[in-house]
C-alpha cells in the first residue's frame, strides 16, 4: 500500500521520509542504517492488516445490528419506511438517524438504541 512514510532512525534518531512501501524504506542519510529487509516486509504486513481492520470498521452499530436480524439492507429500509439508500447512508455513519428512525430500528432489529450507536465491526 503506497504512501509517505516518516520514522526515525533507531541508530541515530535522525528521521527517514520516503513514498512508495513501507519495505521500500531507504537507509539513513545521517548514518546509513537500514533495518533488515524481513523487518521491513514484517512491518508492511502489519500495516495492510491494520489498514485492512480499519477499513472494515463500521461507525455505528446499524450494519452489525440489520445483518445480525438477517435482513438485507432493502428489506429492513421496506419496514423502517425509507429508502436502501438513506439506510446504507447511515449505516456508514454519512448521515446520522433521526430518533424516531433509531426507535424503529431498534425495534426492528430487537436491539437497543445504545446498540444501534455503538461502533462496530462488520467481519
Amino acid at each position: 500500500m503506497p504512501g509517505f512514510f516518516d520514522a526515525t532512525c533507531p541508530a541515530c534518531g535522525g528521521r527517514v521520509g520516503w513514498h512508495g512501501e513501507i519495505s521500500d524504506r531507504p537507509a539513513c542519510p545521517a548514518c546509513g542504517h537500514r533495518p533488515p529487509q524481513a523487518d521491513l516486509d514484517e512491518a508492511a504486513r502489519r500495516f495492510r492488516a491494520m489498514m485492512d481492520a480499519a477499513a472494515g470498521a463500521e461507525p455505528n452499530g446499524f450494519r452489525r445490528a440489520r445483518k445480525g436480524r438477517g435482513l438485507t439492507i432493502l428489506g429492513a429500509a421496506r419496514s423502517l419506511g425509507t429508502s436502501p439508500t438513506a439506510l446504507s447512508a447511515v449505516e456508514q455513519g454519512r448521515t446520522p438517524p433521526t430518533p424516531d428512525l433509531a426507535r424503529r430500528a431498534a425495534d426492528l432489529y430487537e436491539v437497543t438504541t445504545e446498540d444501534l450507536a455503538r461502533p462496530g465491526d462488520d467481519r
